[in-house]
């Protein structure tokens, strides 16, 4: 979340929350929106209450911190975050593991065979992802 942008998200947030009466915050993201996600989550898990719940859902996420940053996530969100991830797109893999880039827990691989292949930490079951991608109209 940009500097200058973060409070009155926070506000906007944190009005809903009390407005709505709700105790639950679902960031989700593709691609760069994936990591601004992830970002936007640990923000959100260190600035409201402890009774509110952030879950961060992405889709094709570059690495967005070292392996401490990814700590840091499993910590502050631990087993709340997935982030879906196809073996053909080349987005996940960079930066490169070798610039000290890594990902947090909840990766789930999509597979060239079609398997849905989930690491440790995700949150959303390959079973319900593939039930609500199978209503999504497939173009040639």
């Amino acid at each position: 979340m940009h500097a200058s942008t973060a409070p009155a998200i926070l506000s906007a947030v944190q009005n809903t929350l009390s407005t709505k009466g709700l105790s639950t915050v679902t960031v989700v993201g593709h691609s760069l929106g994936g990591a601004l996600a992830l970002l936007d989550g640990v923000f959100f898990s260190l600035q409201l209450p402890k009774n509110v719940t952030v879950k961060v859902t992405s889709y094709g996420m570059p690495r967005v911190g070292n392996q401490a940053f990814a700590d840091l996530i499993d910590s502050q969100l631990s087993g709340r975050v997935t982030h879906v991830n196809n073996q053909e797109d080349p987005v996940p893999v960079v930066p490169g593991e070798f610039l000290g880039f890594h990902h947090p827990s909840g990766e789930i691989h999509i597979l060239d065979s079609g398997a849905w292949d989930a690491c440790s930490g995700a949150f959303l079951l390959p079973a319900f992802l593939k039930v609500v991608l199978s209503d999504v109209p497939q173009t040639a």
